[in-house]
Formats: structure tokens, C-alpha cells, sequence
């Protein structure tokens, strides 16, 4: 088994990641490929995730991230 390429601190259920936490974690974010930070923020940030699209040609990156992972 491979180690994470990023070790962060998980919040517990029901608990939200504040502003200086994800100021703090930034730098490690900026690291991760574009696909790694999808998965990274629908694993770690609370709530459901929602995605609003205008359905346009700069759309289908993002629809296309999103749905690969899910």
C-alpha cells in the first residue's frame, strides 16, 4: 500500500474545515493535480456537493472531472 501524497488533518463529522484552515492548507492543494483536488475536496469538505454549469466549452473540464470521480 502506497502512502497518501498529502497528509491532512480530517475533520470529524459535523465539523467544518474554518477560513485559516484552508488558508493553511493551500500550499499543499496547489501541489495536486486538478483531478486530485476534485477528489480532495469531495472527500474532506462537508456537506453535499453541488456543481453549477453554464454548460459551455470551458464547462466540460470541470463536468468531466466531476463525473470521472463520482
Amino acid at each position: 500500500m502506497s502512502e497518501p501524497k498529502l497528509k491532512l488533518c480530517i475533520p470529524q463529522p459535523q465539523q467544518t474545515w474554518s477560513e485559516t484552515q484552508l488558508e493553511a492548507i493551500a500550499p499543499c492543494l496547489e501541489r495536486l493535480s486538478a483531478s486530485e483536488r476534485v477528489q480532495w475536496a469531495l472527500d474532506f469538505l462537508p456537506g453535499q456537493p453541488i456543481l453549477t454549469s453554464s454548460f459551455g466549452a470551458q464547462s466540460a473540464v470541470m463536468l468531466h472531472l466531476i463525473t470521472a470521480l463520482q
